[in-house]
């Protein structure tokens, strides 16, 4: 451990002689204090990697200075050393922010341990992570050429984030690259799977995964039926590996009982995935059943497109024998409309089913396109997960899922599509009337290299409403966007390196689901 400087405070120094020869050895440079005066001047005046520090000591112990070293150094890595077993001790050695704890009498290997864990464990930690990811290279590549089903494509989803999320914090740019042309490859496989399958979905529930229009059907109505009371919370464009960011902090209070996999529909788009969510039909059948809810996908209706989530979810509850049920629903578009939620709390946790939908993280992703501060912040996955944690942990969200769960509610997370971070612009052209989504375009006319996308012949074999005779649908796939030709650099220079969804990739149609019970 060159160059490495430790202080040991210890009134009893000279008989750590040994100790202090035996860390020498190993590279460390010891320097000792046998008093906490002493020792508060050399922290103060030197530079530390850390220090051990005797919790018993004449004239001040080690509880009195650490405080005061904590104060004055405030990241500096302190190592309580101790006699005292008792739990009073090692409370309020923690409450101090020690960075570990050991009892004497200390065995120089358990200080070397302790001091190489603090000082060099997160280089350690990346070196490992970088000699196992190429172990696992050629297996996870094996994997992505040999999936053939849902079930083996969520199990790549899982791996590529799981190798994603560690080697970020390695910091090794080559690997996360190497990484990236993996996932690449995935995206380009998985959409020839999707190609080749979802007809079949749509058509026939057997051949299919649990698809957004089933998912409360199978997975929250067996509870509700069962007599559980329920949050149910849609968090907007909430990816797998954001997911993951979120466990822990949703673990402070819950236990999850059980997490997987749903796959959104096409587009995978918030009109059509979250609507077909809630009405447990595809866009196609609400159209049709519910005329009145649904507004049509072109440039002039943006806005009222998901403006009946309440009454489609009304109206499944009802076909399933649900509709005496006691719920309620809500929809969270900004911080105020979350404080305000939280403060009606109280007047609606005795329901049976809440239904609760929660924008931010798509509110996020649209940002990023909009607004350079976002775009910064949020330049990649890391950044995003980054944020999405921030939220969480400031949300008044947070409080309302804590006290749902104390009060025996349980708890479903899901959502209705992920995104994806798209770089390559794909030129296309076809008739003015075509839908405005940058990775979803349904219309007639429709001229685009057919290698670049994933494309239906008839919207109706997918479950999508034809709006007019001779329309096609086209999907981008991986990480590409569409631009029109005679707009082609306005959108390349605006949308490449942001957030979309709507199109064919594991990040987008993957999608969690989690079920959160209070811990025992």
């Amino acid at each position: 451990m060159e160059n490495a400087r430790i202080l040991w405070v210890d009134d009893e120094i000279d008989a750590l002689k040994p100790h202090c020869l035996f860390l020498e050895a190993r590279g460390f440079a010891v320097h000792t204090a046998n008093n906490a005066a002493d020792a508060l001047q050399l922290v103060l005046a030197e530079r530390w990697d850390a220090v051990l520090l005797d919790e018993n000591m004449p004239g001040g112990g080690g509880l009195e200075l650490l405080p005061k070293i904590k104060q004055a150094r405030p990241s500096l890595p302190v190592v309580m050393i101790t006699k005292s077993e008792e739990d009073g001790v090692m409370q309020e050695a923690i409450g101090a922010q020690i960075s570990d704890y050991l009892l004497k009498p200390v065995h120089p290997r358990q200080v070397l341990t302790s001091l190489t864990k603090l000082i060099s464990g997160d280089k350690l930690a990346a070196a490992q992570t970088e000699t196992n990811y190429q172990q696992a290279f050629r297996e996870l590549s094996v994997e992505v050429n040999d999936a053939r089903s849902w079930e083996d494509w969520t199990a790549v989803h899982r791996a590529l984030y799981r190798w994603e999320m560690a080697l970020e914090k390695t910091g090794n740019e080559a690997f996360s690259q190497l990484l990236q042309t993996q996932r690449d490859e995935a995206n380009a496989l998985f959409a020839r799977f999707v190609e080749r399958n979802y007809a079949d979905w749509m058509a026939d529930e057997s051949a299919a995964p649990l698809q957004a229009h089933r998912f409360l059907k199978r997975v929250l109505f067996p509870a509700l039926n069962s007599g559980q009371r329920v949050l149910l919370l849609v968090l907007d464009n909430l990816r797998w590996d954001q997911w993951k960011v979120l466990q822990p902090l949703l673990e402070a209070e819950g236990h999850v009982r059980e997490e997987g996999f749903h796959a959104s529909l096409l587009p995978t788009a918030t009109q059509y995935a979250r609507n077909a969510l809630f009405a447990g039909m595809t866009p196609m059948e609400i159209s049709k059943r519910f005329p009145q809810y649904w507004v049509e996908d072109r440039a002039e209706t943006e806005s009222g497109r998901n403006a009946f989530e309440e009454q489609l979810l009304g109206a499944q509850l009802q076909t399933h024998g649900l509709g005496a049920l006691d719920w309620a629903y809500a929809k969270l578009t900004h911080a105020g409309s979350e404080r305000k939620f939280a403060g009606q709390w109280n007047n609606l946790k005795k329901k049976q089913l809440v239904a609760l939908v929660a924008n931010f993280i798509d509110l996020l992703s649209h940002a990023k396109a909009e607004q350079s501060i976002v775009r910064d912040l949020a330049s990649d996955d890391a950044g995003y997960r980054a944020l999405t944690r921030t939220w969480w942990e400031r949300s008044p969200l947070r409080e309302v899922v804590n006290d749902a769960l104390l009060g025996g509610m349980e708890v479903l997370i899901t959502t209705d599509h992920g995104t994806v971070l798209v770089k390559e612009p794909v030129k296309l052209a076809g008739d003015r009337d075509l839908t405005t989504n940058l990775r979803f375009k349904q219309g007639r006319g429709i001229q685009v290299n057919a290698k670049e996308v994933v494309a239906f012949d008839s919207p109706e074999k997918i479950g999508l409403p034809l709006r007019a005779l001779g329309e096609k649908v086209v999907f981008a796939r991986q990480s590409n966007f569409f631009a029109y030709p005679n707009q082609y650099n306005h959108y390349v220079q605006h949308f490449r390196n942001t957030y979309q969804h709507g199109g064919v990739s594991l990040e987008e149609m993957a999608v969690p689901y989690a079920w959160l019970t209070r811990k025992k």
